[in-house]
């Protein structure tokens, strides 16, 4: 099979990441790129020795696969184009602004013979890949997801389609339940338009609850997620690249790991992998193989709608 033509739509932070991971990957023809800002694209251009292109209509005409890591307002309509005119779509998390801009790109995609894949970068970390090996979905009880960082970065959306988003698809692959009730809280420090830190409790129909933290204004960074289940812990650092099993040794299972009670099991080190590399050749292997990709249309419109929903809940509560 002939190489994949794959082109760049954005090229921002994580458009020239896109852009470093295609030029290394040998079973791609990487073609060019569409970035509207002109110094951006000729620097892009110049060091990957690739064409920009004037408008993402004439690159879609030289390729079988884009990649769209523009900003969020414009991911449905660039998603939305390159459909129309026959192309795989990667496009980087979150999939849409809106529950109907994500509800267009379904109907749009269940008619096409194409591959569409959101960029929930985390489900290629190898400890998420360990949890799913680890967890007993059935004796889940609680799940503590934190995700604090400073960044003073211009972001065209607030902490929860930004940063929280990541924990919400996470915990949706884990917990195959609808969601009984969402509440949160939130803050707005630097801008009025947009929460700065929130937390979220989503309350799901089998009676687990996730707590979620999220900021982009904490001077500590912190990435964790804590998985508890009636008769152990697996406690995740994602920064540490470290993961804990820890067994509860109480015989009452309703008790969950109290002081004194908790006995470690295993310190487990985690290898190094490449996340964004294993996304973008999981993409181009689906492509390839005609298989489906692992966080598709519904894997992605799933974390926006409940992302939306704990911003509506923000508002209401206001």
């Amino acid at each position: 099979m002939s190489r994949i033509r794959v082109g760049v739509a954005g090229t921002g932070k994580m458009g020239f990441f896109h852009c470093m991971k295609l030029n290394q990957m040998k079973n791609v023809n990487f073609i060019g790129i569409f970035e509207p800002v002109i110094k951006r694209a000729e620097k892009i251009s110049q060091m990957f020795q690739i064409k920009a292109f004037e408008t993402y209509a004439e690159l879609l005409k030289h390729i079988d696969a884009v990649i769209i890591a523009a900003p969020t307002p414009y991911h449905f309509s660039l998603s939305e184009e390159a459909i129309v005119h026959n192309k795989h779509v990667f496009v980087e998390k979150p999939m849409t602004m809106t529950v109907d801009e994500a509800d267009k790109i379904k109907t749009l995609i269940n008619n096409k013979n194409l591959k569409f894949q959101v960029g929930h970068i985390e489900r290629f970390n190898p400890a998420i890949k360990r949890i799913h090996e680890l967890i007993q979905p059935d004796e889940i009880v609680n799940i503590e997801a934190k995700r604090l960082a400073y960044s003073d970065r211009i972001k065209d959306t607030d902490v929860v389609l930004d940063v929280m988003i990541h924990d919400i698809d996470i915990i949706l692959s884990l917990i195959k339940s609808p969601i009984k009730r969402i509440s949160a809280e939130g803050i707005r420090m630097r801008d009025a338009s947009k929460f700065d830190t929130v937390s979220a409790i989503l309350l799901f129909e089998n009676g687990i609850v996730a707590n979620l933290l999220a900021s982009n204004i904490s001077h500590e960074k912190v990435r964790e997620l804590i998985i508890y289940e009636k008769e152990k812990v697996i406690k995740t650092n994602y920064l540490m690249k470290q993961q804990q099993l820890i067994m509860n040794k109480m015989n009452d299972s309703n008790a969950i790991l109290p002081s004194g009670a908790e006995e470690l099991i295993a310190n487990i080190s985690l290898p190094y992998t490449d996340p964004l590399q294993e996304e973008l050749l999981h993409f181009i292997d689906c492509i390839a193989s005609d298989r489906t990709p692992v966080i598709g249309v519904e894997e992605g419109s799933a974390a926006v709608e409940v992302a939306l929903k704990i911003k509506q809940c923000l508002l209401d509560s206001k």
